[in-house]
């Protein structure tokens, strides 16, 4: 049973804020579309840190007249999931996008799954760039940061195929625990520009309490991917369970 009168772990204290914490920027935030002019507010050179955007759109009708390139990731703006990877537009069943935006449009977070931030986005379908990497998707690095401070990374791997996770100190030292998924055995080396990715995650949760920098790094260009205020809705299983508690020692010190 979480501690909510005096919460010690992480999951406590994501499930405290989900409770409580009704702070406006939490929305802007959990907005996949709204989010990109509040990265543009922090950082400097968003055209190469920001995903290519082919259209935005907020009813199903728009979507057969869009002008699309052949690859692309088409996403919902209010929820968390609800991505669709396109690797080949032209081989699409007829209809196949307009079903899918359809089924996710419909879908209200706050009230299935209790998650205050996305409770006022105004739901809309994006189109944007797909990231490649070697014919993959690429690493996904996220930051876990408190008071602004980057301080732990965690990389999650193939999640669309074969979902697997590790987590690293600063200095990307693989830690000894695992988070909701198995570990990857491959070796992580420190990718270029891996000190600009820092620097960028301190910029974007700057003035937070505790906040998920999401980033991408393909060959030196630092990608944003989101921001996330509560990483696994508070329920997180971490392995050995002792690491719930040493993540939370890092929120309000």
């Amino acid at each position: 049973m979480p501690n909510l009168i005096n919460p010690q772990t992480l999951n406590e204290k994501i499930l405290l804020k989900m409770l409580f914490d009704r702070n406006p920027k939490l929305t802007l935030f959990a907005d996949k579309f709204l989010v990109r002019d509040f990265v543009k507010s922090r950082l400097e050179d968003t055209e190469q840190h920001l995903t290519k955007l082919y259209a935005v759109v907020d009813t199903l009708d728009k979507i057969h007249s869009l002008n699309l390139p052949n690859q692309f990731v088409m996403k919902v703006n209010h929820l968390s999931g609800g991505v669709k990877i396109v690797r080949d537009f032209k081989g699409l069943e007829c209809g196949e996008l307009e079903r899918f935006a359809e089924v996710h449009l419909n879908e209200n977070w706050h009230r299935s799954h209790q998650e205050w931030c996305y409770k006022n986005i105004k739901p809309c379908i994006i189109f944007e760039e797909l990231l490649d990497f070697e014919g993959n998707l690429p690493d996904d690095y996220k930051f876990f940061c408190f008071n602004g401070n980057p301080q732990f990374i965690q990389i999650d791997r193939g999640r669309f195929i074969k979902h697997q996770r590790n987590i690293y100190d600063l200095s990307l030292s693989l830690l000894p625990v695992r988070f909701c998924y198995e570990n990857f055995q491959d070796k992580v080396s420190v990718p270029k520009n891996f000190d600009k990715m820092i620097e960028i995650a301190k910029r974007l949760s700057k003035g937070t309490d505790f906040i998920r920098v999401d980033l991408y790094n393909i060959n030196g260009r630092i990608i944003f991917g989101e921001l996330t205020n509560y990483p696994e809705a508070g329920l997180g299983k971490f392995d050995p369970s002792f690491w719930d508690k040493e993540f939370g020692s890092y929120w309000n010190r």
